[in-house]
C-alpha cells in the first residue's frame, strides 16, 4: 500500500483508467475509497473537479468526495467507492431485479437535476460514469461520477461551454461543433436511457433518426416519448432535467389512476376549459382507443356497461373511456366477482388492466390536457411542470 497523507492505495488494484487519470482501490482513514491519481501537469483538471465535487457534495446521487492529497509527481482524490457500474447493471440480471429500470433512471435524473440546479454541466454522461453503491443487502444507490470534463457554467459567465468534452458516443449535434450546455447533458442522458432499455446496445447511428422496437406496452410508449424529447436535434427544444422529472413514465399505478380519474371528473364541469380538453382528447385518438374501445374489453366487463341506464358508454369517444375508468373505480364493490377478477385489484391491478388494454392512453391524455391548459389549474399542478419550466 502506498500512503499519501490520510489516503492510501494499492497500485496493483486498479479500478479503472481514464484519459488523464488512473483509479485505484484504497483507503481514506478506515473507509474503503476509490483513489483517483492524476499527473501533476494536469493539476488544474483535478482541482476543478474537486471544486465541482464540493459544490455537489451530499446529494445521494452524486459520488462523494473525501480528500485531496499530493506528492511530487501526482495529485490524488479520495472518492466514494462503488461496487458496480452501469456496464455491470446491463449484464447482470440480479442487479436489474433489485434495482428496476424505472428506479435506476429516476435516481440518475435526480442527480442530473441537482447538478443543473447548481449550474454544473457534466459533459461526459456514459455507462462507465454511472456507479451503483451497495447500501445493504439487495439495496443500491446510484451515483453520478467523474467530473473531469465538467464545468461550472454559473461562474463562467456563459450558459454555453466551448471547452473539450467527453465521450463522442453520446454527443449531441451542438457539441460536435464545439459547444455544450445543460441541454446537451439532457441529450447524453437520453442516449444513456436508450442503452439501459436496450440492454447495453448503443443508440443507433446517431443520425438523429431514433428507431425503437419496443412492444406496445404503456411503459414502452412513455419511455420512447421521454427519450425522443431528450434527444431532439435542436437543444432549445429539449426539456430540462427539472421538467423531465414530471414525466408520466415515473408515475406509479396510483398516480396514473388518480390522474385519469381527475381528468374525467374535470370534464364533468361543463365550462370552456372542459370543452377545450374534451376536443383536444378526441382529436387523433383513433389509435389510442383502437377504433372502438368497447370492442377491446372482455365480455364480462362490457356486460357491466351494457346494463347501465345512466351513462352513455359510446365506444368511439375517449371521454367515455375515461368516464368508464372513473365510474367502475367508484362502483368497484358493486361489480360481479368475474368482472373484479378481470379488472384486478385497486390500484395496481385495476390500473394495469386499463393501460394494458390501451397502452397509449396515459401519454395521450397527458399531452392533450397539457396543450389544452389543464396544467394551470391548482388540482393538476402536481402532474405537470411549471409553465416557466425550461
Amino acid at each position: 500500500m502506498i500512503t499519501i497523507s490520510e489516503i492510501s492505495y494499492d497500485e496493483n488494484d486498479i479500478l479503472g483508467h481514464g484519459s488523464t487519470a488512473t483509479v485505484f482501490a484504497g483507503k481514506f482513514q478506515s473507509r474503503d475509497v476509490a483513489v483517483k491519481r492524476v499527473p501533476k501537469d494536469k493539476s488544474k483538471l483535478i482541482e476543478r473537479e474537486v471544486d465541482l465535487l464540493l459544490k455537489g457534495d451530499n446529494h445521494p446521487n452524486i459520488v462523494r468526495y473525501f480528500m485531496l492529497a499530493e506528492d511530487p509527481d501526482y495529485q490524488y482524490i479520495a472518492l466514494e467507492r462503488c461496487q458496480f457500474t452501469l456496464l455491470d447493471y446491463v449484464k447482470r440480471g440480479d442487479l436489474q431485479t433489485y434495482l428496476p429500470h424505472k428506479e435506476l433512471i429516476w435516481k440518475i435524473f435526480q442527480g442530473m437535476k441537482r447538478l443543473h440546479e447548481i449550474e454544473i454541466v457534466h459533459r461526459d454522461i456514459k455507462p462507465s460514469n454511472i456507479l451503483l453503491l451497495e447500501m445493504g443487502q439487495s439495496v443500491y444507490e446510484v451515483k453520478i461520477s467523474d467530473f473531469g470534463y465538467s464545468k461550472d457554467i454559473g461562474t463562467s459567465g456563459s450558459r454555453m461551454s466551448v471547452q473539450p468534452f467527453g465521450s463522442a458516443f453520446y454527443l449531441p449535434m451542438e457539441a460536435k461543433s464545439g459547444r455544450f450546455n445543460a441541454k446537451s447533458d439532457v441529450f447524453m442522458t437520453g442516449g444513456l436511457i436508450y442503452y439501459i432499455y436496450k440492454n447495453g446496445n448503443p443508440p443507433p447511428n446517431f443520425t438523429f433518426v431514433w428507431k425503437f422496437y419496443f412492444e406496445e406496452k404503456s411503459d414502452d410508449v412513455l419511455i420512447k416519448h421521454l427519450i425522443l424529447n431528450m434527444t431532439k436535434e435542436n437543444y432549445e427544444d429539449r426539456p430540462s432535467m427539472n421538467c423531465l422529472c414530471y414525466h408520466p413514465y415515473f408515475w406509479d399505478y396510483q398516480k396514473i389512476l388518480d390522474f385519469l380519474i381527475n381528468v374525467s371528473s374535470r370534464l364533468e364541469v361543463k365550462d370552456a376549459l372542459a370543452y377545450r380538453v374534451s376536443q383536444a382528447l378526441q382529436k387523433n385518438c383513433e389509435d389510442v382507443i383502437q377504433g372502438s374501445w368497447m370492442d377491446v374489453l372482455e365480455f364480462n366487463v362490457r356486460e357491466t356497461l351494457m346494463y347501465s341506464s345512466q351513462v352513455n358508454y359510446d365506444g368511439l369517444h375517449i371521454e367515455n373511456l375515461l368516464r368508464t375508468i372513473r365510474n367502475k373505480r367508484n362502483h368497484y364493490d358493486e361489480m360481479t366477482a368475474s368482472a373484479k377478477k378481470t379488472l384486478g385489484s385497486i390500484p395496481n391491478g385495476y390500473t394495469e388492466f386499463w393501460i394494458g388494454k390501451f397502452p397509449k392512453l396515459v401519454l395521450h391524455v397527458y399531452l392533450k390536457s397539457l396543450d389544452a391548459g389543464l396544467s394551470e389549474e391548482e388540482n393538476f399542478k402536481q402532474y405537470f411542470p411549471d409553465s416557466n419550466c425550461n
